[in-house]
């Protein structure tokens, strides 16, 4: 968070001229989430206006944000894995910073399921292919022992808000949450098969 606010910062600083008029920056992520909560606070607070910035949350699909950096629609995105891999690629894209040290995502299961293990032949709802919730299940089921897309499935679901309404409605088996939806599950009794570290 402390990169993406610094090279914000850096447009007022850079641009004098231009900083006597708050500059409209459009900050996209991809789904609402507690890990974007400092962004939220530092625009609700006036941090970023006090800077000159007029900064605005857009919140869109994390598998449509490189496109629309490229094409001017967004100035930053909250997508890490996508913009990474966009850069791979060599779009005109660049990673400046993180939100997060860590990532703060649960893996959560189906009551019945308390082991990785039990996972196998079972269908784990992500966001989106190549997402950061993607990356993290992928890590950890082969980490696990398992092989994925041979004995485990993967289904983009678009939010992990739609992830936790498909393991309630039982279109998936386990799911990859962040906060505050990870609370949701323990509430509804979801196993907590852990917290990717």
């Amino acid at each position: 968070m402390i990169f993406i606010v610094i090279s914000l910062l850096l447009v007022s600083v850079f641009n004098p001229a231009e900083s006597l008029a708050a500059d409209r920056v459009r900050f996209a992520y991809p789904a609402k989430s507690l890990n974007y909560l400092p962004i939220t606070i530092g625009r609700d607070k006036g941090m970023f206006q006090g800077e000159g910035i007029d900064l605005q949350l857009v919140l869109v699909a994390s598998t449509i944000q490189v496109t629309a950096l490229t094409t001017g629609d967004i100035d930053f995105s909250g997508a890490q894995s996508q913009v990474m891999a966009g850069a791979a690629r060599g779009l005109p894209v660049k990673v400046v910073g993180f939100l997060t040290i860590k990532p703060s995502f649960w893996l959560m299961a189906k009551p019945e399921i308390k082991s990785m293990a039990e996972l196998k032949g079972k269908i784990i709802g992500i966001t989106a292919i190549g997402s950061s919730t993607d990356t993290l299940a992928r890590f950890l089921v082969t980490k696990n022992g398992l092989t994925p897309d041979r004995e485990v499935a993967f289904i983009g679901t678009g939010t992990t808000a739609n992830i936790l309404t498909a393991m309630k409605a039982g279109t998936v088996d386990a799911g990859v949450l962040s906060p505050p939806l990870q609370r949701n599950g323990d509430a509804d009794g979801l196993s907590n098969l852990g917290l990717f570290r």
